[in-house]
C-alpha cells in the first residue's frame, strides 16, 4: 500500500492506494499477505459477462477495503493493439464494444464499494 499526501488547501486527506488489477496487495510488498488472486482481465472478458464482472469488482472492492486502502490501481483498461504488448493479459479485448462493457461493470463494481 502507498499513500498520497495530504493537501491542506483545500482540504484533500492522504489516500491509501493498492496495487493489482487481479488481486490487492496490502502493506507488505514481498507478498507475504494473503489475498484472492482474480483472473485477469482477458480471462474475466472472456465471460461476455457484465454482471459477473460486477460482482467481481464489488468483492474485489472489500478486499482492498479490508487492507485500509481507499483506491486500486486498476483495471488496466486498455485496447490489445499489438501482440508484443507485454501487459496484454490485464487488458480486457481488442474489440472495443466488449472492452467497454466489461471496464464499465468493473469499475461500477468496485465503485459502488466506496473503492475508486
Amino acid at each position: 500500500i502507498w499513500t498520497t499526501s495530504a493537501v491542506y488547501q483545500p482540504k484533500i486527506p492522504e489516500l491509501k492506494v493498492t496495487d493489482g488489477p487481479n488481486g490487492a496487495r496490502g502493506d507488505k510488498y514481498l507478498g507475504r499477505e494473503p489475498t484472492t488472486c482474480w483472473p485477469v482481465g482477458i480471462a474475466l472478458a472472456s465471460t461476455w459477462n457484465p454482471d459477473l464482472i460486477s460482482q467481481v469488482g464489488q468483492a474485489l472492492a472489500q478486499e482492498v477495503h479490508d487492507k485500509g486502502a481507499h483506491v486500486l490501481l486498476g483495471p488496466t483498461v486498455n485496447m490489445h493493439r499489438s501482440p508484443l504488448n507485454g501487459r496484454n493479459s490485464e487488458c480486457y479485448s481488442e474489440d472495443p464494444y466488449l472492452t467497454s462493457r466489461i471496464a464499465v461493470a468493473y469499475i461500477k463494481g468496485l465503485q459502488s464499494q466506496g473503492i475508486s
